[in-house]
């Protein structure tokens, strides 16, 4: 309904009560936090999700969301390579990629 609030509230509560993989709750969380710009428990919930199924694409985008926000240019470009093997011909990757690639190297030379 738009509660952020309420869904919070009733997402937390299951994962206590909660036995086995907790994924399908990360997700949302997550998708909670980052609403709210909580960036740090946004990220915290999606390596959640991310670290019990690495090839869940949904995961993985919730991941790029967040680490492309917080600026992470580092992280999305390891998630965007891990698509890449998934996804060997997917253009979009790629490209992100070699964008990606460029942002760091411009970086490190202006530190220089």
């Amino acid at each position: 309904t738009g509660n952020l609030e309420e869904a919070e509230t009733a997402l937390l509560k299951i994962e206590e009560d909660m036995k086995g993989s907790k994924d399908l709750l990360y997700l949302p969380l997550s998708e909670i936090y980052y609403k709210k710009q909580d960036y740090k428990k946004a990220l915290e919930y999606a390596l959640k999700a991310y670290n019990i199924k690495p090839y869940d694409i949904d995961y993985c985008k919730q991941l790029l969301k967040i680490y492309h926000v917080i600026d992470d240019y580092y992280n999305e470009l390891n998630i965007y390579k891990h698509l890449l093997d998934f996804d060997k011909r997917n253009k979009e990757y790629k490209k992100k990629i070699m964008e990606l690639e460029e942002k760091i190297n411009n970086g490190k030379m202006k530190n220089v």
